[in-house]
């Protein structure tokens, strides 16, 4: 049974995540399937709460649909692509240094990821590893310190 678990992030704090499992890609069909599969995640962002957070006009949309894609597939052990772009690391704080980012956003942009797993047709074992290491993963991404304790708390209306 897969387990969606959030874990509260800590401000300041880098969390170690699981190593990305490079069997998740071979089996939607390597770099490819990570293109299709991050094209279809990025069209889920634009219908979704955090939309606001991403450009609206398309053409820069694709632009970061692109460079996005083009991280994951290195993170997984696919071509290097993205690290060979000018002005681009790999270190996630440095990437999202332009960006407020908060705990509900976090949350937010991990519900879209729960969403794409669960239209996957692969094994529940290389979902829960891709939900863990991105679970994680996205502590990295939290820049901006709210005082929210809990998931309900953000959520509340």
């Amino acid at each position: 049974m897969l387990n969606y678990k959030i874990t509260k992030t800590i401000f300041g704090e880098r969390p170690k995540f699981p190593k990305p499992n490079p069997k998740f890609m071979e089996v939607i069909d390597g770099e490819k399937g990570m293109e299709a599969l991050f094209d279809k995640f990025y069209d889920m962002i634009s219908e979704s709460e955090i939309a606001h957070f991403f450009p609206q006009e398309e053409e820069e949309m694709n632009l970061v649909k692109q460079r996005n894609t083009k991280y994951f597939i290195e993170f997984y052990g696919g071509t290097k692509g993205y690290s060979r772009i000018p002005d681009k690391s790999m270190d996630v704080i440095k990437m999202h240094v332009d960006f407020s980012i908060t705990e509900k956003a976090r949350y937010g942009w991990l519900s879209v990821v729960q969403d794409l797993l669960e239209e996957l047709d692969i094994e529940d074992e290389l979902k829960q590893g891709f939900w863990d290491t991105f679970e994680s993963f996205s502590k990295w991404t939290v820049n901006r310190n709210t005082k929210t304790n809990t998931y309900e708390e953000m959520v509340k209306v």
